[in-house]
């Protein structure tokens, strides 16, 4: 009797073990789409508008900035000024700032939030600033206290180009990074340099505390930075040879820095021909770095002469670990990249199917896993030709907002002038979904049990602001929700299979499901 036992639950084994494995995979849904809540035009009648900063902050405040040659906020528009506004969560404006220069250009690229609640910008001005601005000086970081009123402006740079590119704020201070032709940390090393500095900023004024001139031969730009893990990351395009050969067209390069600036590594990559270029950087607070930009390499995919979106990942050693990239026969560029807690990856920028008459492109956006798997994507057609600029997430990847550019008449109904736009999109979770990919299942488990106690981390499904046991109830619900039963682990999916096994055997006993032999 006992070795009939034995022998029915060797064969009965591998059938529980196959549905305790579907059951924890079981999916309760696929990855949706966000959906659009609300979207705004930022603009002014026949004069061009964009918007090419975005910052959200804890609270959900939104701060963008600008460039109009309208009066956005001036009754008397100076030529080609720069502009920053704050709206609340629902879109409404809080209050707004335009500055410039009469017959002087001013434009603003990148927003902040600092720690302290300010709104710092960056741009560049073809003018002083400040009487304490160095000669030649045009780049610009420039504070606002949360009620909108100036709080101070630093400038640098020296007496050729210099173009400010973006700005992070770090443990240490607020970096800024670009591009220049002037010897501002050191020697030019040719043509035009990457530069980053970092300044020393609160409520009282700004000091600079170090900077750092990185560059090669030839031409180096700046497009964007970020920060993690203690280290800065700058992003762009290079017709130099950083770590690769020296091309004829533009490579996109990647540069690590430690603070106090220094280079730890740097990456290029390109083909002698073809033109590359990154737009956007992102780090995921675990090491892993992410670019996306634009490339016309045909190296493994058709591209049928017109660029195409890529997003790669590294690790902290400046080891690539995968590259995708959105083809289509139309133009597509990522312009915007943001990381969530659970390590997922939201990109944000232009797609062309090329299949239409007039020729337009939309706004697009797409989630991508860690492990590069695409999860979703969706296209909103605001204009004839639409651009994102900036993308930002929260933590748990169900809010997202975006920024950007539309042309012509479209949903707005606004004129053939360009215009800025601001949007808020949703992406509900399943209920116990903490890593985001669709699926409840013991992965989400792991998550909490690696975040349990830690604040505003991925798993905190009930947003009390820290990851305890009322966060495992979610998971659990979910799964017995889903079927699972008693296969929820408690406090591990291995210590139940035992138990499972022999509970589901002695079942198969009682109702003869065990043949006799």
């Amino acid at each position: 009797m006992t070795d009939r036992v034995g022998d029915d639950l060797g064969r009965l084994l591998p059938r529980v073990i196959f549905l305790w494995l579907t059951l924890a995979s079981l999916t309760s849904g696929a990855p949706s789409p966000p959906d659009l809540v609300w979207s705004k035009v930022i603009a002014t009648e026949d004069e061009d508008d964009r918007v090419t900063g975005l910052a959200v902050n804890r609270e959900g405040r939104i701060a963008v900035v600008g460039v109009t040659q309208g009066g956005l906020f001036l009754p008397t528009p100076e030529y080609h000024d720069a502009f920053v506004a704050v709206y609340d969560g629902r879109g409404e404006l809080q209050w707004g700032r335009q500055f410039g220069e009469r017959l002087e250009l001013t434009t603003a690229t990148d927003v902040v939030w600092t720690s302290y609640g300010d709104v710092a910008m960056v741009g560049d001005a073809s003018y002083r600033m400040t009487m304490s601005a160095p000669t030649g000086a045009e780049v610009y970081v420039r504070s606002y206290r949360p009620t909108g009123s100036h709080r101070w402006t630093y400038q640098l740079g020296g007496p050729q180009t210099d173009n400010g590119a973006a700005l992070v704020e770090s443990p240490t201070g607020i970096a800024v990074a670009g591009d220049t032709y002037s010897s501002l940390f050191g020697a030019a090393a040719g043509g035009n340099d990457a530069f980053l500095a970092e300044l020393s900023a609160g409520t009282n004024g700004v000091t600079s505390r170090w900077g750092e001139q990185v560059g090669t031969s030839d031409w180096d730009v700046v497009n964007d930075m970020a920060y993690g893990a203690g280290a800065y990351y700058v992003a762009g395009l290079t017709y130099g040879a950083f770590a690769g050969p020296d091309n004829t067209s533009t490579d996109a390069m990647l540069i690590k820095l430690s603070s106090p600036g220094e280079v730890e590594w740097s990456r290029q990559y390109g083909s002698a021909s073809q033109p590359q270029g990154a737009r956007a950087v992102e780090t995921d607070g675990q090491g892993s770095v992410y670019i996306a930009g634009y490339t016309f390499i045909s190296q493994n995919y058709a591209t049928g002469g017109l660029p195409d979106a890529f997003l790669t990942k590294y690790d902290e050693s400046g080891t690539r670990i995968w590259e995708r990239t959105l083809v289509t026969p139309g133009s597509d560029e990522f312009y915007g990249l943001d990381v969530d807690d659970a390590g997922n990856i939201y990109v944000g920028g232009v797609r062309n199917m090329g299949n239409r008459t007039p020729v337009s492109s939309d706004v697009y956006v797409a989630k991508y896993s860690p492990t590069g798997v695409r999860l979703w994507e969706k296209q909103f057609d605001f204009g004839i030709s639409d651009r994102i600029s900036r993308i930002v997430v929260d933590g748990k990847g169900e809010r997202i907002w975006i920024a950007g550019t539309i042309y012509g008449d479209g949903v707005f109904g606004t004129d053939q002038n360009s215009d800025g736009f601001l949007a808020y999109l949703e992406t509900p979770l399943l209920a116990g979904d903490f890593d985001g990919n669709g699926i409840v299942n013991q992965s989400d488990y792991n998550l909490w049990r690696q975040n349990f106690g830690s604040s505003n981390a991925a798993a905190d499904a009930n947003s009390d602001g820290v990851v305890n046991a009322a966060d495992y109830t979610v998971w659990r619900d979910a799964m017995q929700a889903a079927g699972l039963g008693t296969a929820v682990p408690e406090p591990t999916a291995t210590a139940l299979l035992p138990t499972f096994v022999l509970a589901y055997a002695g079942a198969c006993r009682r109702i003869g499901s065990i043949p006799a032999r």
